[in-house]
């Protein structure tokens, strides 16, 4: 797939790839309150190294704003993101999903143009990854990096927020294994907590590299597979069918959005 829909310098990568680490690794509220000030120390070191790389060809006091100003916007996006995480545990109606999925991707917006922004003020370094990895670009182990830390936390948080509603809950999935086993003794078992996302993640990572080969046609086999998995709860279970086309679309849909982006 050619054609870039964003130039984005190796200074813009490298703080995409702070940011999304920092947002979605380290201060993501699923954690325990209590390691707040790990994570936020954390934080902070992964920053100042960021900005230190700069401090040789750029004043003192631009770094100093820039540093201040990233950390005010994980501030923000962590008790955002807190606010979100309760809110999941509430009964969602019908425009709840919209509103918080919307105040969610709008905020990382707002922060990801607002980086490309001021990191066209920082003069950039002379390539840090000479000749790494057989002679391979700076700016392409940039561009991968970024994308394979895009294909795990974020998008899952980002797919959990959008379609919380559609998730069958576990109580459905194990009063549906007692009416199968009773009334036709098929034996259906409550996936495994936390497989779907991996398999998601998994999915994500290799249609990326296929699509990067070109190979677009073995894309397909991908999600063959995946349903031949779920094939037989899908052909039993509207609700989860339904959740799951969804999951599967908003994949596809998330690959070709950032991969056009960072490519």
């Amino acid at each position: 797939m050619s054609g870039q829909m964003i130039n984005l310098s190796e200074t813009t990568l490298m703080w995409f790839i702070v940011h999304f680490i920092v947002d979605y690794y380290i201060m993501h509220p699923n954690k325990l309150e209590k390691q707040m000030l790990c994570k936020f120390s954390s934080s902070l070191i992964i920053y100042i190294t960021l900005f230190g790389c700069f401090l040789k060809n750029n004043s003192w006091k631009e770094i100093s704003f820039l540093f201040i100003t990233s950390i005010v916007s994980h501030t923000l996006v962590y008790y955002f993101n807190r606010d979100l995480n309760k809110s999941n545990t509430q009964k969602f109606t019908d425009n709840s999903i919209p509103y918080t999925f919307i105040r969610h991707v709008g905020l990382q917006v707002f922060i990801l143009l607002l980086i490309v922004i001021l990191s066209q003020s920082i003069t950039p370094l002379k390539s840090f990854l000479p000749l790494v990895f057989y002679g391979v670009p700076t700016r392409t182990i940039l561009q991968w990096l970024l994308l394979i830390i895009l294909m795990h936390s974020p998008a899952n948080t980002t797919m959990k927020i959008a379609f919380e509603k559609f998730q069958v809950p576990d109580k459905k999935v194990y009063w549906l294994q007692s009416f199968l086993d009773d009334k036709t003794g098929n034996h259906i078992t409550a996936t495994i907590p936390g497989a779907g996302a991996l398999i998601g993640t998994m999915e994500r990572l290799i249609t990326c590299l296929l699509m990067d080969l070109g190979q677009y046609a073995l894309i397909g086999l991908i999600f063959t597979s995946k349903s031949v998995a779920r094939f037989d709860r899908i052909s039993k279970d509207q609700a989860f069918a339904e959740y799951y086309l969804l999951g599967t679309l908003y994949s596809v849909l998330f690959v070709i959005i950032a991969y056009r982006i960072i490519f």
